[in-house]
């Protein structure tokens, strides 16, 4: 899913899709940027949009498989 970055508190990110906020549990999960170069958790910021695959349980997505930050230009 994908969605628009709300908020940051360390590696917990808050997602708007829609209408819904989700909350993203992102610790251990190395984040890549649109090329799939790996980045830093702290270079997603509010306002970025993102993609995120995991496990979904109710608004929270957990056990993260990828996590891209689509806004970031490649470096």
């Amino acid at each position: 899913m994908s969605g628009k970055v709300t908020a940051m508190s360390g590696t917990t990110i808050t997602m708007k899709k829609g209408g819904q906020s989700y909350t993203i549990e992102a610790s251990g999960v190395t984040p890549v940027n649109k090329k799939g170069a790996s980045i830093a958790i702290s270079d997603i910021k509010v306002g970025h949009q993102i993609s995120v695959r995991g496990t979904v349980t109710g608004t929270t997505v957990s056990n993260i498989l990828k996590l891209r930050d689509i806004t970031l230009p490649v470096k």
